[in-house]
C-alpha cells in the first residue's frame, strides 16, 4: 500500500479544492482525510489504502470484497459514475474534477464524500482507481464561515477589521450605528476620524505597542461620534496570524458603555456619601483614612481619629419616629461640620455612628480641643419639627502612630474608647487605653457564655413577694431572670438582659420566661388554694414584637393560669411609643384580659397623658425615691405625688425596694397600697417560695400572711 499512499500524494497535489471568499479570508480550508480505493469495472472493492480503513472505521480485509455500493449508496454503478466524472472533467476543461456524495459506514452512518477517478501506478485493464475525500471538516468549516460572518454582522458591538497598518477593511452594522458613520465612508481609512482628544498620546502608543508586540489590548476609552457626541467604549483589539505566524490583521470590538459610565458616575455618589446627611459614608471615610495614614508615615506628623455615637438617639428614633430620627441625624450633621475645619474628615458610619479624621494636628493635644468643642457644639438643642430635642455625644479618640499604625486598628481602637466613655456616663470622651481592651473582650467573653448558657438552659427565675400593706398579706410575686455564672458568680440582669436585646435573643428568652413564671404560679396558686398575681418585665422592644401577644396568650393557656393574675411590667418609654405595632400589642394585651403596669415610674417622661390614654392597671415607684423618702422632703413629695395620683386614677401603687421599717411607716401613712423588697423577701426561687408561703399560713385566708409586715 506504500505505492497507492504515493499515488494519493501525486493526485492531491494536483487536485485543488475550490474555497468561498469568506473561507479564502479567514485562512486555509481544512480538508479532511483522504484514500484509495481500487475496483473492478463490476465495482467491487479489490484494494484500499490505511485512510479508507480509518474514514469508514473497520479493516482492508472486511472492505475488500464489498461493492462500492454498499460504501456509496447514490451510485448506479462504475460506468455511470465515470461517465460522471468525465463529463464534470469536460465542463472543467481538464480539470480533475470529483462528485460530491454521501458516504455509508458499516455501523449505517453517514458522512459527505468526494470522490475522483485518477490513473496511476496501481491502474489496470481489470481495475479502477478512485481517490475518496471525507468531505465533513470541509463542511462544517464551511457553515461555521456562514455563521460566524452572519454573527458578526448581526452582533450589538461594533466590529471592525483591518489590515497590519490599521486601515480599516470591514465593519458590521453595530459599528456605523454606534459612530454614526456608513460603510463607505470609513473603509480604506484608519480609526483616527473617531478620536475624542481625552486619550493622551502615550494611550495610543501603549496601545500600538500592545497589539503590535501580538498581544490583546483592552481598554475603556472615551470616543467622538460623526454628531460630536462623546461616547464610551469597552474595547478589545485582537491581532490575526496567518499560517506563517505574521500578523496580517487586527480585529476590534467594542461594547457602547456609555449609559454605565453615566451610571456609575450617579453611583459614585451613592457608593462614596450618606443620602441622608451628605457626609463621606465608611466606604470613602476608610479610604481617606488610608490616605491620612500614609502622608502622616511620611511627615511625622500626629493625626486622630474620633469616633462619635450620639447618646440616647435610639430612644429618640423608637418614640418620636423614625422621621425625627432622621432629621436629628442631618443637623447633627450639619453642626460637626460646623465644629470642624475644611481640612478634617467627617463621615457617617451608619446609624447614629459618625467619625472624624483631625488630619493637621501640630500636637496630639490639639485634640483635646477639637473634642470639647464638639461637645461644647452640642449641648445646644437641636429644633426638630417645632421641638427643642437634646442629644449629647459620647466621644472615643486615638491617636496615630501610638494607638495603631493602620486604619482597621485605629477604628477598632477608637470604637472601644467610644463605649468606654458611654459607659462612663455619655456626653464625655475616653482616649484609648490598651486596658481597655480587656473590657471590651470581656464583654464579647460574656456574650459568648450567655449564648452557651442558653444552650444549656442554664438561665432560671426567682420570685420576689408583693405584700398588701392594708392585710399584711402576700398578694403578687414579681419573676426575676437570673443567671449564675459558673466562674463570675451572679450576673446582674442590667448585664445581660441589654446583651441579649444586643444580640437579637430577647424574644425567644421572653416566651420561656412567661412560660415558666405563669406555670410556677398557676401549681403554687392551685397548690395552696391561692389567687396571687405574678409580675413578668417586658423590654420595650418586646411590646413591637408581633410574637408577644400570642406568646402571652400560649403561656397563659397551656397552665390554665387566669389572665387577670398575669401583668406584665413596661417602662414609661413603652407608653410613649408612638408606634402602630406597639399600640396594637398594648391594646391586644388588654383585650386578653392580662393586667399592665408602668415599672419605675418618676424616673423617664411620667407622661400624663400617655398614662391616662393608656389606662395601665399599676404604677411601681422607683426604688430610688423610696429609698431616700424618710430623709429627703423632695423623695418624700414625688412618692406622696404618685400615690395619689394612683389612688385618683384608680391605679394600684406598688413602691419597690423597701428595706427598713421606717420606709414601710412612711408608705403606709401615705396610703400606698403594695409593697415589694428586702424587708419582706429577697427573690428567691419557686421552691423557697412554696416554703415561705407555706410558714406564712397558706389556707388560712384568700392570701397567705408574711410575718415580716
Amino acid at each position: 500500500m506504500r505505492r497507492a499512499e504515493q499515488v494519493l500524494e501525486d493526485w492531491y497535489s494536483e487536485t485543488t479544492v475550490p474555497a468561498t471568499d469568506a473561507a479564502a479570508q479567514s485562512g486555509s480550508v481544512t480538508i479532511g482525510a483522504i484514500g484509495i480505493l481500487v475496483v473492478d469495472h463490476a465495482g467491487l472493492i479489490t484494494d484500499c489504502c490505511r485512510h479508507i480503513e480509518s474514514m469508514f472505521g473497520c479493516t482492508r480485509q472486511r472492505l475488500v470484497g464489498c461493492m462500492l455500493t454498499d460504501l456509496l449508496p447514490e451510485i448506479g454503478s462504475v460506468q455511470q459514475m465515470l461517465r460522471s466524472l468525465a463529463q464534470a472533467r469536460r465542463l472543467a476543461r481538464g480539470v480533475p474534477e470529483v462528485l460530491e456524495l454521501s458516504a455509508c459506514r458499516p455501523d449505517g452512518s453517514r458522512f459527505p464524500v468526494s470522490l475522483a477517478h485518477c490513473t496511476g501506478t496501481l491502474s489496470s485493464p481489470a481495475s479502477l482507481q478512485f481517490v475518496l475525500c471525507d468531505a465533513t471538516p470541509l463542511r462544517d468549516r464551511l457553515e461555521h464561515i456562514q455563521r460566524l460572518a452572519t454573527t458578526v454582522e448581526q452582533t450589538g458591538d461594533a466590529v471592525a477589521i483591518t489590515d497590519s497598518s490599521g486601515r480599516l477593511q470591514y465593519v458590521n452594522r453595530a459599528f456605523e450605528e454606534s459612530t454614526g458613520y456608513r460603510r463607505r465612508e470609513v473603509l480604506g481609512n484608519t480609526m483616527a476620524f473617531l478620536k475624542s482628544g481625552l486619550q493622551t498620546a502615550e494611550f495610543y502608543r501603549n496601545l500600538w505597542a500592545t497589539i503590535r508586540a501580538g498581544r490583546v489590548f483592552r481598554a475603556r476609552l472615551a470616543n467622538r461620534r460623526k454628531s460630536g457626541e462623546i461616547y464610551y467604549e469597552e474595547k478589545t483589539i485582537s491581532p490575526v496570524r496567518d499560517a506563517a505566524g505574521r500578523i496580517t490583521h487586527f480585529v476590534s470590538t467594542a461594547k457602547d458603555v456609555t449609559e454605565h459610565v453615566r451610571a456609575e458616575e450617579r453611583l459614585h455618589q451613592l457608593a462614596n456619601f450618606d443620602t441622608l446627611t451628605g457626609l463621606p459614608n465608611r466606604h470613602l471615610f476608610m479610604d481617606r483614612l488610608a490616605q491620612t495614614i500614609a502622608l502622616r508615615a511620611r511627615d511625622g506628623r500626629p493625626m486622630a481619629l474620633l469616633y462619635l455615637d450620639l447618646d440616647r438617639f435610639k430612644l429618640i428614633n423608637d418614640t418620636l419616629g423614625h422621621a425625627t430620627g432622621d432629621e436629628l441625624l442631618r443637623l447633627g450633621a450639619e453642626r460637626l461640620r460646623a465644629s470642624l475645619r475644611e481640612v478634617d474628615t467627617v463621615a457617617r458610619l451608619g446609624g447614629d455612628e459618625f467619625t472624624v479624621i483631625l488630619s493637621q494636628l501640630e500636637a496630639a493635644g490639639d485634640a483635646r480641643r477639637v473634642i470639647e468643642k464638639l461637645l461644647t457644639a452640642f449641648a445646644a438643642p437641636f429644633p426638630v419639627f417645632e421641638r427643642s430635642l437634646y442629644v449629647s455625644l459620647s466621644i472615643g479618640a486615638v491617636l496615630y502612630p501610638q494607638d495603631g499604625q493602620d486604619a482597621l486598628t485605629l477604628l477598632k481602637h477608637a470604637d472601644v474608647a467610644m463605649y468606654d466613655a458611654k459607659s462612663a456616663g455619655r456626653n464625655r470622651y475616653a482616649f484609648y487605653q490598651a486596658a481597655m481592651n480587656a473590657s471590651a473582650a470581656d464583654t464579647l467573653g460574656l456574650e459568648m457564655d450567655l449564648r452557651e448558657a442558653l444552650a444549656r438552659r442554664a438561665l432560671f427565675l426567682e420570685y420576689q413577694p408583693q405584700v398588701d400593706l392594708v392585710t399584711g398579706r402576700l398578694a403578687a410575686v414579681e419573676a426575676l431572670l437570673r443567671w449564675e455564672h459558673p466562674r463570675r458568680g451572679r450576673v446582674p440582669p442590667d448585664r445581660f438582659i441589654g446583651l441579649l436585646e444586643d444580640i437579637g435573643l430577647i424574644g425567644s428568652v421572653t416566651a420561656e420566661v412567661l412560660a415558666s413564671a405563669c406555670g410556677d404560679i398557676a401549681r403554687l396558686n392551685t397548690r395552696f388554694g391561692l389567687q396571687l398575681q405574678v409580675a413578668v418585665n417586658l423590654s420595650n422592644a418586646q411590646f413591637r414584637d408581633p410574637r408577644l401577644v400570642e406568646q402571652v396568650h400560649g403561656a397563659l393557656a397551656d397552665c390554665g393560669l387566669p389572665p387577670a393574675l398575669l401583668e406584665l411590667e413596661m417602662t414609661e418609654r413603652t407608653l410613649i411609643q408612638d408606634l402602630p405595632v406597639t399600640q396594637s400589642a398594648l391594646q391586644a394585651l388588654r383585650t386578653l384580659g392580662v393586667r399592665l403596669a408602668v415599672d419605675d415610674f418618676g424616673t423617664g417622661y411620667s407622661s400624663l397623658a400617655y398614662l391616662r390614654r393608656f389606662s395601665a392597671d399599676t404604677i411601681k415607684i422607683d426604688r430610688s425615691f423610696v429609698r431616700d423618702a424618710c430623709d429627703d422632703d423632695g423623695a418624700r413629695s414625688i412618692v406622696k405625688a404618685i400615690v395619689s395620683l394612683g389612688r385618683d386614677l384608680s391605679m394600684q401603687v406598688v413602691a419597690e425596694g423597701v428595706e427598713t421599717p421606717e420606709q414601710l411607716a412612711l408608705l403606709r401613712g401615705l396610703a400606698c397600697e403594695r409593697a415589694q423588697g428586702y424587708l419582706f423577701s429577697p427573690p428567691v426561687p419557686i421552691a423557697a417560695l412554696e416554703e415561705l408561703v407555706a410558714r406564712s399560713g397558706a389556707g388560712t385566708g384568700h392570701h397567705a400572711a408574711l410575718n415580716a409586715v
